[in-house]
């Protein structure tokens, strides 16, 4: 037996992820600051230590573009449904690249 899911818990998921992606883009600032400041210290620094501190920073910016990816894609998904379910294109959120919707939030070194 198939699983129905009413129009309106599509729109609060919808609402939800896009609540979601929003707080994962308030954070890009602080994993590029973060990134940053971890450069400038282990820049000098040599040894295993150094090298951990520094593939940790490089996993949390990774980490966060990954989330970003699958909740975009959520949201692509349940944009979807909703359509299908008859919900007005024009009340939905247009997908675009984050980088397109939040220019200059772009993480450093070619991380996210």
């Amino acid at each position: 037996m198939p699983l129905v899911v009413s129009k309106p818990s599509w729109e609060e998921g919808n609402d939800w992820l896009q609540d979601l992606e929003a707080e994962m883009l308030e954070k890009r600032p602080q994993v590029n600051a973060l990134q940053e400041i971890s450069e400038q210290l282990l820049e000098s620094g040599e040894g295993a230590a150094c090298d951990e501190a520094n593939e940790k920073v490089h996993v949390i910016g990774r980490k966060l573009k990954l989330l970003l990816g699958e909740i975009t894609a959520d949201l692509q998904t349940v944009n979807e449904r909703l359509v299908r379910l008859g919900t007005q294109h024009s009340d939905l959120r247009v997908l675009r690249p984050v980088s397109a919707t939040h220019p200059g939030l772009e993480m450093q070194g070619g991380v996210v």
